[in-house]
């Protein structure tokens, strides 16, 4: 009797198209598996760009469409350098699997809630650090999804999301021409509306492959990868930078601080009665938080809380909160980079005083924002053991962006592109000081007055 085979598992994605697992494989059914997993369907409710949809209405997509994303790009990219030779099939789904779980780590407001949890909390680690530990927690279904398939693939895949494994194949899911950059470029600049995030993705997987170093483009894809870093560049200063996008998290960063200081004040009232009270209640005792408890906090709980305490008898925190509901964010007063010292030193307790005139707490209703970013790092080779050992501002050889020349030649990017050597050039750099609407007129008449008209936030070092 004819049988006919599994229909793979397709998931529709406004990016790639059709994304597609073969259930009848070993590694479809393992993707499958870890991506109807509770922290994977987690990432469905918290936001890929966080707070950016206050400025770009559009940017409504999750991290859990970037993940689906950058799992596709990490397949295609690996079965691009190993085109003409015979895979390791483990290999395959190891690096297919950090793709995908790459952001599993990732808290509501992401980096707003992480700042906060490092800064204020007392907790340790990036969200890199959650991440391996959902991985490797023993009882989750992330771990056994993987561990049945081998024991040691649930450290393997934790291992590369950690830059800990070694292999050649890492670069694909973390370095200057990774999975997680090609989808996220493309996805969050066609969810904003931004117009100049194009580039060639699929010349640069066509030309791509690999050495015992990493990863290798031919020159052949030199142009698709100058456009590729010159998208990153752009989507920066229009995305990601966006001084009101950073304005709104530093109000989060506010919020939080807020509460945690009335909890250190017995005032228990605040604490909401959902996950994310439970992680308020870790940092009030100094606690790393339960990754049981963390992997349930979402978005949801968050925006529950914000509806509360706007309209909690604290004015403090009330304020803060009802800003969210009406978009009344906190707005920005740049200050020339050259001048961030004499602002702190000379100005800046003059406009908490301003801020203070207008009925607000500058501990809560201010905030310095510093922003920096590199469109290349240049690759420096390590010369000293126990810097390259440190890792002190040294880019890996396999992190890199490598142009095979032909004849046995591989080059840095920089040093066969003016475009990328430009590009690693320049530093772009926003320095503001957050303030309430009703003090901003007086507050950018002192910044002026004293330091300046703004400069340039591109320059070159």
């Amino acid at each position: 009797m004819f049988s006919y085979p599994r229909r793979p598992k397709l998931f529709r994605d406004p990016i790639h198209d059709v994304i597609s697992y073969d259930l009848d494989t070993e590694f479809g059914r393992t993707l499958v598996r870890l991506i109807d997993s509770q922290p994977m369907q987690r990432l469905r409710h918290i936001r890929q760009l966080g707070l950016a949809y206050f400025v770009y209405h559009g940017a409504e997509h999750s991290r859990f469409s970037h993940s689906m994303g950058c799992a596709y790009f990490c397949d295609r990219m690996f079965q691009a350098i190993h085109r003409g030779e015979k895979a390791d099939p483990m290999q395959r789904l190891a690096v297919c699997a950090a793709g995908l779980l790459h952001d599993v780590g990732h808290a509501p407001f992401s980096h707003a809630l992480e700042s906060t949890l490092q800064q204020v909390l007392g907790f340790e680690g990036e969200h890199e650090d959650f991440t391996r530990r959902i991985i490797l927690w023993e009882e989750g279904e992330i771990y056994q999804a993987l561990h049945d398939v081998a024991p040691e693939l649930p450290r393997k895949v934790a291992d590369i999301i950690s830059h800990k494994s070694g292999s050649y194949t890492e670069p694909i899911v973390s370095s200057q021409l990774d999975a997680d950059r090609m989808d996220y470029l493309i996805r969050d600049g066609y969810m904003t509306g931004v117009q100049n995030y194009h580039y060639d993705a699929g010349r640069i997987l066509e030309m791509l492959m690999h050495d015992e170093h990493g990863l290798v483009v031919s020159h052949r894809a030199l142009q698709a990868v100058e456009s590729y870093l010159l998208s990153r560049f752009h989507m920066y200063q229009q995305v990601y930078y966006h001084k009101t996008v950073r304005a709104a998290e530093a109000q989060v960063e506010s919020v939080f601080r807020r509460v945690l200081d009335l909890l250190r004040a017995d005032d228990m009232s605040v604490l909401p009665d959902n996950p994310l009270g439970r992680l308020f209640n870790d940092a009030l005792h100094r606690r790393q938080p339960l990754i049981e408890d963390y992997v349930r906090i979402d978005e949801h709980h968050a925006w529950e809380s914000f509806h509360n305490w706007a309209h909690h008898p604290d004015p403090v925190l009330s304020t803060l909160c009802r800003g969210f509901e009406v978009r009344r964010l906190f707005k920005t007063v740049e200050i020339p980079r050259h001048q961030l010292q004499s602002f702190l030193e000379t100005s800046r307790t003059h406009v908490d005083d301003l801020v203070r005139d207008h009925g607000f707490d500058p501990t809560y209703f201010t905030a310095l924002d510093m922003a920096e970013e590199t469109p290349l790092d240049p690759y420096e080779p390590p010369t000293d053991g126990l810097v390259a050992a440190l890792s002190l501002d040294v880019e890996a050889p396999n992190t890199a962006i490598r142009i095979h020349m032909g004849g046995g030649r591989i080059e840095p990017i920089e040093a066969v592109s003016e475009v990328a050597m430009a590009l690693s050039r320049i530093r772009y750099r926003v320095y503001s000081y957050c303030v309430p609407l009703a003090a901003r007129a007086e507050v950018l008449e002192l910044v002026r007055a004293r330091h300046g008209e703004l400069e340039s936030t591109t320059f070159n070092e």
